[in-house]
């Protein structure tokens, strides 16, 4: 849902501006925490909401200088399009958005803060995982996956630094730089992005391309969580490792993978076809092809889709109280060579109606419909000859 939810106002036209805050954010309505990391294009910090009805909310603020891009008209639409995605999707097993707002020279995106870290840390501690814990984490990412390809976007960029763990151990997608938003589930695109080691070979061979991208890199994700490396790596020599990619040879030889099941294997193979049209997950009902695969036949679907399972992580964490996760009160560096209202975005701001039922949520975008259709009405009766 893209829009905002405050109180209304009247814009310049005479419109009631139904979507607009009485008081616009600013990174002032924030306490910033600690550092959490850094992403592609910015700087992420721990920060809680000071005041409203969504005061205490914790979340993790993406704080991104619009000098670092404004040159770059990619990464713009990039940053723009993962706001845009993020405020109209809602799934279980997805980052949320609640806040997007900016200044003359900050991009600023609050999203939900995973207090457990990333699949890639995860895993750097483990090394591989049995193949339950696999299992799991890969039918979370499957209906992640689906929900985002019934709603005709591709990921483009899944890979375990991706996929973050929340405080319960569920698995969620983040980082939706590269999803593209298509016309139909079966259109094609053709953009070079993604990370090396995860890309579809068609992707590398720049050649047009669908949604079985994705099922690619899951492929390549499985086979790390359950042998502890990837298919194709080469030496940390990633021209060498396209290469790789592009041929499609890869093998389960190696100390853990001889281990690896046969169900499991097979899922694999059929995930890491060269012909992105015989890959598994490529046809007409989509997961639908991996969830009925014999790999995933103890994991009921509907149940996973409502959390009823239990994530078999050894470590789990609450979000603790702010003061607990506070080291140091930092405010995002402001540069002052991005000033510009140049960069200033029209229908960027944005706040998530998290207080609201699904029943009101529902309501107030019937009644969000209305007061368009009810704007238009106004203004071609005041401006009828």
């Amino acid at each position: 849902m893209d829009a905002l939810v405050g109180a209304s106002g009247t814009t310049s036209n005479g419109f009631i501006d139904f979507y607009s805050n009485k008081t616009q954010l600013t990174s002032d309505d924030f306490e910033f925490g600690k550092y959490l990391g850094k992403g592609a294009y910015g700087q992420v910090y721990l920060a809680r909401k000071k005041s409203g009805e969504d005061a205490g909310t914790i979340v993790a603020m993406k704080v991104i200088s619009k000098y670092k891009v404004k040159h770059n008209q990619w990464k713009i639409n990039n940053i723009r399009g993962e706001r845009c995605i993020l405020a109209g999707i809602k799934h279980p097993f997805i980052i949320k958005l609640f806040y997007a707002f900016e200044t003359n020279h900050t991009f600023f995106l609050g999203l939900e803060y995973m207090p457990n870290g990333d699949l890639q840390r995860l895993l750097c501690k483990s090394v591989y995982f049995n193949e339950n814990t696999a299992r799991l984490y890969s039918a979370e990412i499957i209906l992640a996956l689906q929900y985002l390809h019934k709603n005709c976007i591709i990921f483009r960029d899944l890979k375990p630094e991706n996929i973050l763990l929340d405080a319960g151990g569920h698995a969620k997608l983040s980082d939706f730089g590269f999803a593209k938003q298509l016309s139909s589930q079966d259109d094609k695109t053709t953009s070079f992005c993604g990370t090396a080691n995860y890309m579809a070979p068609e992707v590398i061979k720049h050649k047009l391309y669908t949604r079985a991208v994705d099922w690619w890199s899951l492929g390549v994700i499985l086979f790390k969580m359950i042998t502890g490396s990837r298919p194709f790596d080469v030496c940390d020599d990633r021209q060498r490792t396209m290469q790789k990619i592009v041929s499609g040879e890869f093998s389960f030889d190696n100390k853990r993978a001889v281990l690896v099941s046969p169900e499991a294997q097979d899922l694999i193979r059929k995930l890491l076809k060269l012909n992105p049209a015989e890959r598994l997950g490529a046809g007409e009902t989509d997961a639908r092809e991996l969830m009925d695969h014999v790999f995933f036949n103890n994991i009921n679907f509907d149940d996973l889709l409502a959390c009823k399972y239990e994530p078999l992580t050894r470590k789990r964490k609450r979000t603790p109280p702010f003061k607990e996760i506070i080291r140091t009160k930092i405010r995002p560096y402001h540069d002052p060579r991005a000033d510009s209202h140049e960069m200033i975005f029209e229908d960027f701001d944005y706040i998530a109606p998290s207080w609201l039922d699904p029943q009101e949520d529902s309501d107030v975008t019937r009644l969000r419909e209305f007061y368009k259709f009810v704007q238009l009405l106004i203004y071609a009766i005041n401006n009828f000859d």
